[in-house]
């Protein structure tokens, strides 16, 4: 956390901010409701930048562009706290790989497959509910793991398994250091949701990555 605070002000910090501003600007324009649902969608998630791998991000927006009734109910589901997390990411995973056939057929493309994986269900969940949800990375996951003497968990179990460190480490050490907290609203002012998780994911990748 030392280290960390030392860079708060530096350049290198400051290139991370395009995800305050993503997930604002998702905020600002998701509506599950929207009556044209693909521009919507297209809309909220402009700023994305580099949060997604390019396989993961073009299988996506070829779904919603030629099924969006079907990825709409996809991200209901999704987003729908009152499910189990688990459940949810082999659901969406499950009626993403479903699209597949139908998607390759449709854009005549011979390699297609939706790699709707943990990182990029990380980006929705994390967009949709920034105080809940920590952005994930396998690479930094991995270092985290090993940092803390943790065994990672097989793919579809990695994304709950870093949230439940990322918990611990939110309520045990994180919250104890309010000069973090200070100074990051002194340089992300106009913040309206809880930031915390987005710090905490800012502080594993700049020092763990």
């Amino acid at each position: 956390l030392q280290k960390y605070e030392a860079e708060l002000t530096t350049v290198r910090l400051g290139m991370e901010k395009y995800k305050w501003e993503a997930v604002a600007h998702f905020q600002q324009h998701w509506d599950i409701t929207a009556v044209n649902f693909t521009e919507m969608f297209k809309e909220a998630f402009r700023k994305k930048e580099n949060l997604f791998y390019q396989n993961s991000w073009g299988f996506i927006i070829h779904a919603v562009s030629y099924s969006p009734e079907t990825v709409r109910e996809m991200f209901i589901q999704l987003f729908d706290e009152e499910k189990n997390l688990q459940e949810r990411i082999f659901d969406f995973q499950t009626k993403a790989g479903d699209l597949v056939p139908e998607l390759k057929s449709k854009t005549a493309k011979k390699k297609f497959n939706h790699q709707q994986d943990e990182r990029t269900l990380s980006v929705y969940l994390g967009f949709r509910y920034p105080e809940k949800y920590c952005l994930f990375k396998d690479s930094y996951y991995q270092a985290f793991c090993k940092l803390l003497g943790e065994t990672p968990r097989s793919p579809g179990k990695k994304f709950p398994h870093f949230l439940e460190l990322v918990q611990e480490f939110r309520d045990k050490i994180v919250k104890e250091d309010q000069e973090i907290f200070d100074i990051h609203k002194e340089v992300r002012s106009g913040i309206d949701w809880d930031d915390t998780y987005l710090i905490i994911q800012n502080i594993l990748f700049l020092q763990l990555y």
